[in-house]
């Protein structure tokens, strides 16, 4: 009996005994933001850009019909004003854009006021944001 509770004791401090060396990786290559300028950065790193599909379908772009098999078919969609850009399945890159500006933006609001850095700066990443 007392080696079942000795086996149970020993697996359970087993068990929760943590390993730092394994969760606390920092991975290479990357900087992980941890003062206000890091994350103003990150916000102002990553400008929103007119998605191209908006380009194709002004009336300021002409593609001859001889060179309109050599682009993308959500572009010629676009182009021609179908009803549907992408096919059941397809990335949409003109709302994941505008997705990922909004990430990004959270990503900001939510950890900066935990940040080390000017106060000043962080108010104007949180307006910019």
């Amino acid at each position: 009996m007392k080696n079942k509770i000795l086996v149970i004791v020993l697996i359970i401090s087993i068990t929760l005994v943590s390993c730092d060396e394994f969760t606390d990786v920092k991975p290479k290559g990357t900087i992980l933001p941890k003062t206000v300028e890091h994350y103003y950065d990150l916000l102002n790193g990553n400008q929103y850009e007119t998605p191209i599909s908006y380009l194709f379908a002004s009336d300021d772009v002409y593609i001859p019909d001889n060179m309109i098999s050599s682009f993308r078919p959500w572009c010629i969609k676009t182009y021609r004003w179908d009803d549907y850009q992408y096919d059941l399945g397809e990335v949409d890159f003109t709302w994941q854009q505008a997705y990922n500006e909004i990430f990004i933006s959270n990503v900001v609001l939510n950890n900066i006021d935990d940040a080390s850095g000017a106060e000043d700066t962080k108010v104007l990443a949180k307006s910019e944001a």
